[in-house]
């Protein structure tokens, strides 16, 4: 069970920590870029500054990195946790947006806390420089900090990919829910495609930064003659020589994750029933049901029985369904003998209790509903490259006929009123639907049409 706060509209998970720890590391690097500066300007400098503010502030700076890259997988882990059922299936919308509420704040934040810190950096090793030389000129460190500037791409895609992510979040508001979901579906390949484009142009860039500075490093001992070169700042060296083998490490590190981006993620199935009934038996029916047709919901309780999503009595369910099928002659006066075909989705508790099942499907067939589809909760993992196992649920069913005595009367007393397929005795299960569930499904997988007597029960 994932322990990440709830997320609010505007938010992220940790906001309030990152904003907070923010606004300290940023303090604290301002404090060190003046004191860097006073000792930069101090004439004479007696001895070179040491580096341990510098590397306090750098510390500060991995800490408040943690924190946001601790946010945004939080609110990714929302995301996963949702589909792996841990949290509502709702909250895996509010983790999709705390990412797009995340990405550009942190992004943001970070950016100028590391562009504070290496300003105070680079006036420290200035300041130890001259110190060590002697010399009042200023001095020319190793210009390792252009090789930071190729960032700015990939900070421009994450910004870039927030924005279009949050229009079309804003595009799929009031639309069907077929709509919905391809604008989305836009909306992120948009957002990916840009995304990748910065990716690209910042790896471009901070390879050509890095020769560019390599160059202009050696360039500049060269005209400073061997005399200067032995003066030559080798913290600095140390430290652009650190740098570039951290950023390859990062790469090689990042390897994994882009792995990760680059393999497709599952179809969606775009189904609405995977989280309707908590307690609907857990069974791989193979019939997917029918996404435009009427949902009847049994619960365990004793009146808990819904009609796409409403609350009704068991003895108004027959009129309810009449409602419905009368408001589609009216849609379709045309074509309803054509459109009309009497499907509808049960969803049944796996404890419902036999009595009410019966009531529940009479009352389908007599409203002219003689197909339902009893839909069941179905499991699936995806092993993922960096993720590990993906865990979904979605809905399967398994179809079956409603036939009673005056449909059997019409086909000369046909067992099964002239439809083919299994005939279940509803006699030899008086329990729960558990029961008759599995064997419907059994039926079912092994490609066989259900009939269910409705004459039977009793």
């Amino acid at each position: 069970m994932s322990i990440e706060p709830a997320v609010h509209p505007g938010g992220f998970p940790y906001a309030r920590l990152f904003v907070v720890a923010g606004v300290a590391v940023a303090i604290f690097q301002i404090v060190a870029l003046v004191v860097a500066f006073r000792r930069r300007a101090k004439e004479p400098l007696e001895s070179a500054p040491s580096l341990r503010l510098q590397g306090a502030a750098g510390a500060a700076v991995i800490v408040l990195f943690a924190i946001g890259g601790g946010a945004v997988h939080a609110a990714r882990h929302i995301v996963t946790d949702a589909f792996a059922l841990y949290r509502a299936p709702w909250d895996a919308g509010y983790g999709i947006v705390a990412q797009v509420n995340a990405f550009p704040i942190v992004t943001r934040v970070c950016a100028v806390v590391l562009l504070l810190w290496l300003a105070g950096l680079k006036l420290t090793l200035d300041a130890r420089e001259r110190a060590r030389s002697g010399s009042k000129q200023s001095p020319t460190s190793p210009p390792v900090a252009l090789v930071g500037l190729g960032l700015l791409p990939m900070l421009a895609g994450i910004w870039s990919w927030c924005g279009i992510m949050a229009d079309a979040f804003g595009a799929t508001v009031g639309v069907s829910q077929q709509r919905y979901n391809q604008l989305l579906q836009e909306g992120m390949a948009a957002a990916r495609a840009r995304l990748e484009s910065a990716n690209r142009i910042s790896v471009a860039a901070i390879v050509s930064l890095a020769a560019v500075a390599c160059m202009l490093v050696v360039l500049r001992r060269r005209k400073q003659g061997d005399d200067a070169g032995d003066r030559a700042p080798r913290a600095s060296i140390l430290a652009s020589a650190g740098a570039l083998v951290a950023a390859a490490i990062l790469f090689v590190a990042a390897r994994p994750m882009r792995i990760e981006n680059i393999t497709p993620w599952p179809p969606d199935r775009n189904e609405p029933y995977a989280w309707i009934e908590g307690s609907a038996p857990d069974l791989p029916g193979p019939d997917a049901p029918k996404a435009s047709a009427p949902v009847v919901r049994l619960g365990y309780e004793e009146k808990e029985l819904e009609l796409d999503g409403r609350r009704i009595a068991p003895g108004d369910l027959v009129d309810a369904l009449w409602k419905m099928r009368s408001e589609f002659t009216r849609r379709h006066p045309d074509g309803f003998v054509r459109d009309f075909d009497g499907a509808v989705v049960a969803v049944v508790s796996a404890d419902a209790a036999h009595p009410r099942v019966v009531s529940m499907l009479r009352a389908m067939h007599d409203a002219g509903y003689t197909y339902p589809v009893f839909a069941f909760r179905q499991h699936e993992t995806h092993a993922r490259p960096k993720l590990g196992g993906f865990h979904r649920a979605y809905a399967g069913g398994a179809r079956v006929n409603l036939i009673d005595a005056s449909d059997k009367m019409f086909a000369d007393d046909d067992p099964t009123a002239g439809r083919p397929g299994a005939l279940v005795s509803l006699s030899d299960f008086r329990s729960t639907f558990d029961d008759l569930a599995r064997k419907v499904v059994e039926l079912r997988r092994s490609g066989r049409p259900v009939v269910i007597d409705l004459d039977r029960l009793r």
